[in-house]
């Protein structure tokens, strides 16, 4: 009888105890065999804060709602309170949204002004791009900004797209809101690769191929209402879309591949060296992915208690792999701390060098172009074929068609019909 009374107390007190475990985490999402691998650190006092950065000296860069960027220390000390109005008495800053850092620079996105606006880490305003509108470097409500190598991204919410500049603020190009859905691994018909046989060196062949009318045409999605952006360490895009609640991954070009798993009102994306964190609006929660796009655990929920969330507006992580959270409705920034297993993991991939800066214009009004892998570009306008080394013509052929492909490399002295 004591042996059977033992029992029944002992599987009792197990029911209970999983019951209680199981409601720690938030209802919307998965349970987590991981979440106690987060550990609440601190409140700190940051106002209404709207947006998040945090530099190599743990300071915190806030965008708040009252229209100013504050850097504060983890105690919640106001350090530095970046200028509104530049030397010349213009304005600068009025209504900033997001806000990073990249090395020695603090980028920040202003949705009143619709302009990215650039400052020293000392809170020198260095420069400002953009302006309102729907063309190449104009904006309608930029919102989520990040930096790749140098690449500023910026998530142009009204525009329905992501345009990316170079380091220099130079418009390099745009993504969305149209985008190709390759999440099928459809391939662009007009390009075919050849394989080199035995130890010939590959070569690139220049012909003339006409455009199939009746071809299918590549299936595409749209970008909604894209709010925050992040790019990864082989140059994925992550983009958080507002429209259709979801992280919409791309590739390096622009691509669409899919969707990220788990996600139900996706607000904000912050990249670490071993995965990333997305806050979701709905569960009050943050979820952790590693690079492959797995969920593997979520932490936080909603209440008024240390660690809790009123709000998540953003999130930034330090070097030392600190978590911090940005709560408007609270006025406060959560800290969190990952175990040293996870917080000291190495990134699963290597990163391509895949930066570009702005050089030269070439003058040619372009419809095709091929490089060699070595030295030259050919450009076709339709008419003409030119031949381009170090940004200079070196030669030009007379055409008769209109499509350009390439497959391998020709000896120079290849003929290219009438």
């Amino acid at each position: 009888m004591i042996t059977k009374s033992y029992g029944s107390r002992s599987i009792f007190l197990f029911i209970i105890v999983f019951s209680l475990l199981a409601c720690a985490a938030p209802s919307s999402l998965p349970p987590s065999a991981l979440i106690s691998k987060v550990k609440f650190i601190s409140d700190i006092p940051a106002g209404a804060i709207l947006g998040l950065a945090v530099d190599l000296d743990s300071r915190l860069f806030t965008a708040q709602k009252d229209g100013s960027i504050v850097i504060i220390d983890r105690q919640g000390k106001q350090r530095i309170k970046l200028p509104a109005i530049n030397d010349q008495g213009r304005q600068i800053l009025k209504r900033p949204s997001h806000v990073t850092i990249f090395k020695d620079k603090i980028y920040v996105t202003d949705t009143a002004l619709n302009q990215v606006i650039l400052y020293s880490l000392d809170g020198t305003w260095l420069d400002s791009f953009g302006s309102r509108g729907s063309g190449f470097k104009e904006f309608k409500t930029p919102l989520g900004i990040a930096v790749y190598q140098g690449v500023i991204f910026v998530a142009d919410s009204g525009n329905r797209r992501i345009q990316i500049f170079g380091p220099n603020g130079v418009y390099l190009r745009s993504i969305g809101p149209v985008v190709v859905d390759k999440s099928e691994g459809s391939k662009n018909p007009l390009m075919k690769k050849s394989v080199a046989e035995g130890n010939k060196k590959p070569k690139i062949i220049l012909r003339y191929k006409p455009i199939d009318a009746a071809s299918k045409k590549p299936k595409t999605i749209l970008l909604q209402k894209p709010t925050d952006v992040a790019v990864d360490h082989q140059g994925f895009i992550y983009v958080v879309d507002k429209g259709d609640n979801s992280v919409r991954i791309l590739n390096q070009i622009g691509n669409y591949l899919g969707k990220l798993p788990n996600a139900k009102k996706p607000s904000a994306i912050s990249l670490g060296r071993d995965g990333f964190y997305l806050a979701d609006q709905e569960s009050l929660s943050i979820l952790k992915y590693d690079f492959d796009g797995n969920l593997l655990y979520t932490f936080g929920n909603r209440g008024g208690a240390p660690g809790q969330f009123g709000s998540i507006t953003d999130i930034a992580l330090d070097h030392t792999g600190r978590i911090y959270v940005a709560d408007a409705k609270r006025g406060l920034i959560h800290e969190f701390f990952p175990d040293q297993d996870v917080a000291n993991s190495p990134a699963q991939k290597v990163s391509p060098p895949t930066s570009v800066k702005w050089v030269q214009d070439i003058p040619i009004s372009a419809r095709q172009v091929a490089f060699n892998g070595i030295d030259t570009l050919y450009a076709a306008d339709g008419k003409s074929l030119y031949s381009i080394k170090n940004g200079k013509f070196v030669s030009m052929f007379c055409l008769s068609s209109s499509m350009l492909t390439t497959e391998n490399l020709e000896a120079p002295d290849q003929k290219y019909p009438d």
